[in-house]
């Protein structure tokens, strides 16, 4: 008859806990501007389905409001892919205000 042994082996278990750390310096918020005529708007769309029909709509809506022209628009190439640096630059630079949103 023969004998099964049993062998233990080490394993090493890595634990994640999902909780966000504090900051000790808080961001510096932007200063948004008292109205938005005249201003230069920001489109930064996420190339999810809806998100065209989100962000026309909502300049619609605000040009109802406020007369600007017509506004700066970049499409992300694909959802989880992050804005190419020259998109944000150039946002950053041009626009009184940005939108961004899923369009979920």
């Amino acid at each position: 008859m023969s004998s099964l042994k049993s062998q233990k082996s080490a394993a090493t278990i890595e634990l994640l806990t999902p909780v966000a750390r504090f900051r000790d310096e808080v961001p510096s918020q932007a200063v948004l501007p008292a109205t938005l005529d005249g201003a230069v708007i920001g489109i930064l769309g996420n190339n999810k389905p809806n998100s065209a029909v989100l962000f026309a709509a909502l300049v619609e809506t605000l040009g109802r409001e406020f007369r600007f022209d017509e506004p700066i628009v970049r499409t992300k190439e694909s959802p989880p892919i992050p804005a190419p640096e020259a998109y944000l630059d150039e946002l950053a630079a041009k626009c009184s205000v940005v939108f961004t949103g899923t369009g979920d």
